[in-house]
């Protein structure tokens, strides 16, 4: 939450982090809208100190932009149209602190114990099928890979738009080519009708955001809180869609090994942050 005065159309000030100097880095706080994910705008002109305050959400390691990094840096720098004109874009008291999270309830679960993809939580299935791991119990695997989703769970929503998904994952083979033969999990608005792949075995594929590339055959938990804003949100595949309710879609994508992947207790919950979290609501 920095301060910031800006005194010349064409000469501004921008804030962002960077995993290196700078390395993988975003920009947050910029005078230009449209930049990427800027969401944050220093737009006056004025010369008065203006005080800005907002949540970013990195999430550390596997975030798209930043990958992997063990610490974040913050970036600030003035752009203009000659180097002689800097100077007119002013920041202080810039402070980062952590923002609180807390659960407002769980949306959606399965440890798939009951041996079976019960069509209560998984209304569609094309070739998800429930089978015994050595090192857990009872796991979702795939038949054959498809794209669109094998496996389409129940309709839930989030007021916030924060879901937290957290599961448990391994691949034991590594992929012939960069977009085939890992597992994939994302949200969707159908079967699936728009949608987006938040987690994937390609982190440059369309959309996803956290990595699943590790090919050891050894058990990860994966727990990252992901953001659908409800209403007219733009999902990667599709364009925008209605997302006041959303669905889970997981897969293993590829032409080959399939089964290779598998998933184990995944679960969903609406989280909210800050203040966010004294609220009373229904989920």
């Amino acid at each position: 939450m920095p301060d910031a005065a800006r005194v010349n159309k064409h000469d501004s000030g921008w804030m962002g982090f960077s995993a290196g100097l700078p390395g993988s880095h975003v920009w947050t706080l910029t005078a230009y809208a449209p930049y990427h994910q800027s969401f944050a705008v220093m737009g006056s002109t004025s010369g008065k100190w203006n005080h800005y305050s907002f949540l970013y959400r990195v999430q550390l390691p596997g975030y798209n932009w930043v990958r992997n990094p063990s610490h974040l840096r913050v970036m600030l720098q003035e752009t203009g149209r000659q180097e002689s004109q800097c100077g007119h874009a002013l920041f202080d008291n810039v402070v980062i602190t952590e923002a609180k999270v807390c659960s407002k309830g769980v949306l959606f679960y399965d440890d798939f114990e009951s041996g079976n993809l019960s069509s209560s939580l998984w209304p569609r299935n094309y070739n998800g099928y429930v089978t015994s791991d050595a090192n857990t119990t009872k796991v979702l695997k795939f038949h054959r890979c498809r794209g669109g989703g094998d496996a389409h769970s129940n309709a839930f929503s989030c007021a916030t738009g924060n879901y937290r998904i957290t599961f448990d994952y391994k691949q034991t083979i590594s992929p012939a080519h960069p977009y085939n033969d890992g597992g994939f999990l994302g949200v969707a608005n159908g079967f699936p009708g728009q949608h987006q792949w938040f987690f994937g075995s390609n982190p440059d594929f369309p959309g996803v955001e956290h990595n699943l590339g590790y090919n050891d055959g050894q058990w990860r938990r994966y727990s990252r809180i992901v953001r659908v804003s409800p209403g007219n949100y733009t999902f990667t595949h599709g364009g925008k869609g209605l997302s006041d309710s959303i669905r889970l879609i997981v897969e293993q994508f590829g032409t080959n090994n399939c089964g290779t992947v598998s998933f184990d207790n995944i679960l969903v919950e609406c989280v909210a942050f800050g203040c966010d979290c004294h609220k009373k609501e229904s989920v």
